[in-house]
């Protein structure tokens, strides 16, 4: 590893280090939902959901195109949860979906080599909750220097 390498390695902080705010009570029941329902036989409306997120405009377009070209194994349910969450956020980015798909990759080459990411695996990756607007924006500053 040349210098230039172990400084970005020094830089990078993950998402879930930055202060993150507990788990919305709404976001929770959500999440709760796609547990067992991930686990369940009927799959139909997390498919409906899927359909609804791929054929809309704007945001959720960049969003789909982002999560099918990042080559992350996610099941469906973690593919809806994490949109949801994003628009919790207020005003989503382009650059927020790409911090959260960094660190679902940095898991996924890591910890949870060769697994498909489930809804059990996501509360893993995020155990405190999820950061506010201004936070990611925080960390996308520092993910920019990072690439630079």
């Amino acid at each position: 590893m040349n210098n230039n390498q172990d400084t970005n390695n020094q830089l990078y902080k993950p998402l879930f280090h930055y202060n993150c705010d507990s788990m919305d009570p709404q976001l929770g029941i959500l999440m709760l939902n796609f547990l067992t329902l991930e686990h369940g036989d009927d799959h139909s409306k997390i498919e409906l959901m899927l359909l609804d997120i791929a054929t809309s405009k704007g945001f959720p377009t960049i969003y789909g195109n982002m999560v099918c070209n990042s080559g992350i194994k996610m099941t469906n349910y973690v593919h809806v949860f994490l949109f949801v969450v994003l628009l919790s956020s207020l005003e989503p980015t382009p650059g927020d979906v790409k911090l959260y798909l960094e660190e679902l990759v940095h898991w996924q080459n890591g910890e949870g080599e060769g697994q498909v990411i489930d809804m059990m695996s996501f509360g893993r990756i995020f155990p405190h909750g999820y950061p506010d607007k201004n936070t990611l924006n925080d960390a996308w500053d520092g993910y920019c220097k990072l690439i630079k």
